[in-house]
């Protein structure tokens, strides 16, 4: 496969020239006529059928007799491969469920620790106090909570357990905001190829346009060839040639 360079087709018949004018039907794509808004770029673009205007697809793919558990044995990649959205509310419900699993561990200590935590929403806050590390107020005359022995254990697991939640949600997080899902929007193809034959070789071209300043180094191309002519099986040919 080779890819058009946009010449002129004035150096042979077998040569036509690469058609960028169907990305714009009003007339041909120019540098001096370079879209300035990302409404405008994605007009140049003809999408097919099952694309909405932004490119994104509009198939929706089902899997059936399959289990879906299967994805969630690798949970960090089936988490980061959420919608920005979704992931954002089980971030929020992740850290919801762990605060109020603390506070109840927190609110059974109270009376033999002496934390003076009257009802639950107290234990609330004393659980985000200890997960945020934004300090305590004296909950109570004796500093050391009374000598309580189990108390600090209590405490250090709480504190381990929200160090390792915060690094794993930021994780996340930072995994999915930083993946270059939109970076494909600003790179345009032509949506005819032509056929050209160099040394009695025939290529398969169309050309390929970088909507930003920069050049593209190194690119790296893959494309995927649709057949309409019908496919038959060898079971077919076989009883072809019996008949």
């Amino acid at each position: 496969m080779n890819i058009g360079n946009g010449r002129s087709g004035s150096d042979g018949g077998d040569y036509k020239e690469l058609l960028t004018q169907p990305l714009n039907p009003s007339g041909p794509y120019t540098t001096a006529s370079r879209p300035t808004s990302e409404t405008h770029m994605q007009s140049l673009i003809p999408r097919l059928r099952g694309s909405t205007q932004t490119g994104k697809p509009r198939l929706s793919m089902h899997r059936h007799g399959v289990d879906r558990w299967i994805a969630w044995d690798d949970t960090f990649h089936s988490l980061i491969d959420m919608p920005t959205r979704r992931l954002v509310i089980v971030v929020l419900l992740v850290y919801l469920l762990f605060n109020l699993s603390a506070a109840l561990i927190f609110w059974s200590l109270s009376k033999s620790c002496k934390l003076d935590i009257q009802d639950f929403n107290s234990a609330f806050l004393f659980s985000i106090e200890t997960t945020m590390t934004i300090g305590y107020g004296l909950r109570s005359d004796d500093p050391y909570m009374d000598g309580c022995e189990g108390f600090p254990a209590v405490l250090f697991f709480v504190m381990v357990a929200s160090t390792a939640l915060d690094a794993c949600l930021l994780g996340l997080l930072y995994g999915r905001l930083s993946r270059a899902d939109k970076r494909g929007r600003s790179i345009c193809f032509s949506n005819k190829a032509i056929i050209r034959r160099i040394n009695n070789i025939p290529y398969f071209m169309f050309q390929l346009c970088e909507m930003r300043s920069h050049q593209l180094v190194e690119a790296h191309v893959r494309c995927y060839m649709v057949s309409r002519w019908p496919a038959y099986d060898d079971d077919d040919d076989e009883e072809e040639e019996e008949g």
